[in-house]
């Protein structure tokens, strides 16, 4: 029994390592890893300041790789959503107004945007019981630190001003 668990991890690794590989080889034409490619690969479609994971591996990729003083804000949305489609460039805006995803430097800004479409991350939107949408949740260290229900944008924007230096 312990040699059958056993094989199944080492599939389970083997095959993550050949799909991160193969992704790192398709984003960027080589093997040489690096922090913002990697978030490239697990978040295709976002803006340069804006998150955009699309399975929940990458959506926990993404919250675990975040720097535990980091604040990190996800706009739970859908496409079929008119609030969430209005919002949206509004967020961009807001996470633009930040900084980039990575400075040039490869360190992590203070606060980092995510997009999470409850379509495609059920499991994610059941994890963190979002019952309406938009649902913006702001965390930092894998902790809750807020959540707001609607699309208030400026009501997002000074939560974040107000947790960012916290």
């Amino acid at each position: 029994k312990m040699a059958s668990t056993l094989n199944r991890t080492s599939i389970w690794f083997i095959t993550f390592w050949l799909v991160l590989i193969s992704n790192q080889l398709t984003v960027s034409g080589s093997f040489a890893p690096s922090y913002p490619t990697f978030l490239r690969q697990i978040s295709r479609g976002g803006s340069r300041y804006v998150l955009t994971p699309e399975s929940v591996v990458g959506f926990d990729a993404m919250l675990s790789s975040a720097a535990p003083e980091t604040l990190v804000v996800i706009d739970f949305g859908a496409s079929w959503c008119g609030p969430c489609r209005n919002v949206a460039p509004l967020f961009d805006k807001l996470a633009k107004e930040y900084q980039p995803l990575i400075t040039s430097n490869g360190v992590q800004p203070p606060v980092i945007f995510v997009k999470a479409d409850i379509d495609q991350l059920r499991e994610a939107a059941m994890r963190y019981k979002i019952e309406s949408v938009p649902t913006f949740v702001f965390l930092r260290n894998g902790q809750e630190l807020s959540r707001i229900l609607g699309g208030d944008i400026a009501k997002v924007k000074q939560t974040v001003k107000y947790y960012e230096n916290q």
